[in-house]
């Protein structure tokens, strides 16, 4: 933490209520085994992120950390993971929503990279999205 807080510039540091809070929730991370550049990572994060106001959060910016890495090393995730979808049609409803919403994800990352209108959502029969 104290490598952390003192990267950052004199002027703008964060109030030492919130640096111990933010202690308290990166200690509880390392006793849980967590690795120790996520949460470098996820404090960054907590940082730079205007919206972000609890050092609570700073465990589900963790999580995000482990997952980013994760799909850095392996890949995107399949769209469907038999162990937990079966052949149901719920599940298979599952499936298909969830690959609606990574194709959705998808082009709106396009399209705020290429500096366009990110698409909008639109509901069908069946409560599928397209």
């Amino acid at each position: 933490m104290d490598a952390w807080r003192n990267s950052q510039p004199e002027q703008t540091r964060h109030r030492p209520q919130v640096i111990h809070q933010l202690s308290k929730v990166a200690d509880g991370l390392l006793r849980d085994g967590a690795d120790p550049e996520l949460i470098r990572a996820a404090l960054d994060e907590w940082d730079a992120r205007a919206d972000v106001h609890s050092p609570n959060a700073l465990r589900w910016l963790y999580d995000d950390a482990v997952k980013t890495a994760r799909a850095t090393r392996t890949g995107p995730a399949p769209a469907t993971t038999p162990a937990i979808l079966g052949d149901s049609p719920r599940d298979q409803r599952v499936a298909e929503w969830r690959q609606a919403r990574e194709l959705y994800r998808a082009a709106q990352a396009a399209a705020q990279s290429a500096g366009a209108e990110p698409p909008t959502l639109h509901a069908i029969a069946g409560g599928m999205t397209a």
